[in-house]
């Protein structure tokens, strides 16, 4: 961060070359031009990274269908994602249901997914 906040002062001084600097500090001039208006915007605290995750992800399935998958899953020890997708989507026709992939996805994080035998 000290070298970051180093570029944005010297990127300040009016007899610098922006893309010269940029190369000095090996960075790129989009890379620079972001922590500058960083800087500007958010002061010191501007130039720390900032987290990737988004701030919410649209796809994301619901704790209640999960559990009801798990559940499911229980009462049907040798089903497969197709068919406990099947039964879900019976059962709560009124909810939005998640993809074959998701429900394999779900079995196989809570270890209730067996694999294929050659």
């Amino acid at each position: 961060m000290d070298l970051r906040f180093q570029f944005v002062l010297d990127s300040f001084q009016n007899d610098v070359n922006f893309t010269q600097l940029c190369a000095q500090y090996g960075i790129s001039t989009k890379c620079g031009y972001k922590w500058k208006e960083r800087f500007l915007k958010e002061g010191r605290d501007g130039l720390l990274d900032k987290k990737r995750t988004p701030k919410n992800s649209p796809a994301k399935i619901a704790e209640e269908t999960i559990l009801e998958i798990i559940k499911i899953k229980n009462n049907k020890k040798f089903w497969g994602a197709k068919k406990i997708l099947e039964l879900y989507k019976a059962k709560f026709p009124d909810r939005r249901p998640p993809n074959r992939s998701t429900v394999e996805r779900i079995l196989k994080k809570a270890g209730l997914l067996e694999k294929k035998k050659n």
